[in-house]
């Protein structure tokens, strides 16, 4: 079935003639739900929402109703189902990643986003080495980065090309405070993608690959985020296009499995600035959450807005006594509001974080029942016995993790 709807995306067919011809010609074994995942796969962007920054499944069962006849509510069960896995390119936004749709774990730290300072690497080193994290912070001046993917579930023929931008350290940031990073031959927008053997291609079911080499030169030695969007002959999936609000900023990451973040770093002083974003022409509630893992008993750390106007935004000082602790605090934000979160790690000895400590910074939407997002948030992040409760429903915005190291 795959090889046949494939031909029918390059010859152009519109998905419901194409659908009610696979439908005539398939095994008798196979199903509507067959037809339903194959069909989010290869006409990918078709049911791509520009409203919802996700696939819609209701579009993929509208289209079933009218090209295979099929009663409404039984096809958007079989649209929904597909629509739960992703099947195209993948880029890991965490170890386990599996494509799963929406993900619901931390999806800011990416072991696919690569940076080795200056230093080229062999893409078939990251191809073969495939669950080591190569990351080396970035430095004043020349870097090269390259991301990973693999072609999960898409069984046919696939060619990606990826997109690369990065910002400031912080959450929410919007795609017009990004900027693009661009190839380091030929200065492309668009980077190919490199098989093992060094040359670019089309990847089948289960290959891996790794971009060529971006150029990323920051002029200042300070925490930056990075964020890579694959796209490919089936899904253009560019990011500039789709976010441009909190619940964009909050759904098209979680519902693209095609692209990723990597906000981790090294601590690099006691005090760090993380820019933080209500990108909504209303005010919103947030919560800023630091979730320590192993920091030295006797740390004291503190959240604060560095806007003096914005006193609300404060956590306090808090000194850490366990070795799982949580610093918090929670503020309204103003309409469109461009904010800088000062955050403070002072360690009993003034030094930095040791090896094995992490501070990972959480911005959090707090959305309450007369929220008109409520019901939505809720469905998204699997809420519902909130909602019944009337309960503020919790979307993550992003995070920034601040690690220790050894020096």
């Amino acid at each position: 079935m795959w090889d046949a709807v494939i031909q029918h995306h390059k010859e152009g067919s519109f998905d419901t003639d194409a659908m009610y011809d696979i439908y005539k010609r398939m095994d008798a074994r196979l199903t509507y739900s067959d037809i339903a995942n194959v069909f989010s796969g290869v006409y990918a962007g078709n049911y791509w929402s520009d409203t919802l920054y996700k696939m819609d499944p209701t579009i993929l069962a509208e289209h079933m109703k009218k090209g295979l006849g099929l009663d409404y509510n039984r096809a958007l069960s079989c649209a929904t189902s597909a629509m739960s896995q992703w099947r195209g390119i993948l880029l890991r936004k965490i170890y386990t990643d599996a494509g799963q749709i929406p993900e619901k774990e931390s999806y800011t730290a990416s072991v696919d986003i690569v940076c080795n300072q200056d230093n080229p690497l062999d893409t078939d080193q990251l191809i073969t080495d495939w669950n080591n994290e190569f990351w080396e912070t970035p430095k004043v001046g020349k870097n090269y980065v390259y991301i990973r993917c693999q072609n999960l579930n898409f069984q046919g023929a696939i060619k990606p090309q990826v997109r690369v931008f990065y910002s400031d350290a912080g959450f929410a940031t919007p795609p017009s405070s990004w900027i693009q990073m661009y190839t380091v031959n030929g200065s492309k927008a668009l980077g190919d993608v490199m098989l093992l053997g060094g040359e670019s291609g089309s990847m089948e079911l289960g290959i891996r690959g790794a971009s060529e080499a971006f150029n990323f030169a920051p002029t200042a030695a300070k925490h930056y985020c990075i964020v890579a969007s694959f796209a490919s002959e089936f899904f253009d999936n560019n990011p500039l296009e789709n976010v441009s609000s909190n619940w964009s900023s909050a759904t098209w990451i979680k519902y693209n499995g095609a692209v990723g973040w990597h906000n981790v770093d090294p601590q690099k002083s006691i005090e760090s600035t993380l820019k933080f974003y209500n990108l909504d022409g209303r005010p919103e509630k947030f919560a800023f959450e630091a979730y320590c893992k192993n920091v030295p008993k006797g740390t004291v750390i503190t959240l604060k807005s560095k806007d003096s106007q914005f006193a609300d935004l404060n956590s306090g000082s808090v000194e850490i006594s366990q070795q799982y602790q949580l610093v918090a605090t929670e503020a309204i934000v103003p309409s469109n509001h461009q904010g800088e979160l000062e955050v403070l790690i002072n360690t009993p000895d003034g030094k930095l974080l040791p090896e094995g400590a992490l501070v990972e910074v959480r911005m959090v939407w707090l959305l309450d029942h007369t929220h008109d997002q409520y019901f939505n948030a809720a469905d998204m992040m699997d809420a519902n016995p909130d909602a019944r409760e009337l309960r503020n429903i919790r979307i993550p915005m992003g995070s920034f993790t601040f690690v220790g190291t050894s020096n």
